[in-house]
């Protein structure tokens, strides 16, 4: 199965990365923010609206990068059923909208 690339370089706090299922095999997330951030990842075929709630969510200290990968998500990945969208939030349980200026995400999927 082909792998694509998803990056989103300060662009936008959330994004459809795949409007359609898919698998996720690793991302990334640098956070320039003085404060902790979360990367997260949802289950939809849109972009993620302001307390949706996330499959998926990754702490990303202050001015550090998380690269997370197989130790995580297998070999195989984790699979979203309805699409797969990137947000850049200030809490981990629901999207509450970081800076997009803050963040350079990178998420790798099928």
């Amino acid at each position: 199965m082909a792998q694509n690339y998803f990056k989103n370089l300060a662009a936008n706090a959330t994004l459809n990365v795949k409007a359609s299922a898919g698998m996720v095999f690793s991302a990334s997330c640098y956070n320039a923010n003085a404060s902790s951030r979360w990367l997260q990842l949802h289950d939809t075929a849109t972009t993620p609206s302001a307390l949706a709630v996330p499959k998926v969510s990754i702490l990303v200290p202050t001015g550090a990068q998380v690269i997370v990968g197989t130790d995580f998500f297998s070999n195989e990945g984790i699979g979203f059923d309805s699409g797969i969208a990137f947000a850049f939030s200030t809490t981990a349980a629901t999207y509450t909208a970081g800076s997009a200026g803050d963040q350079q995400t990178t998420v790798v999927f099928s």
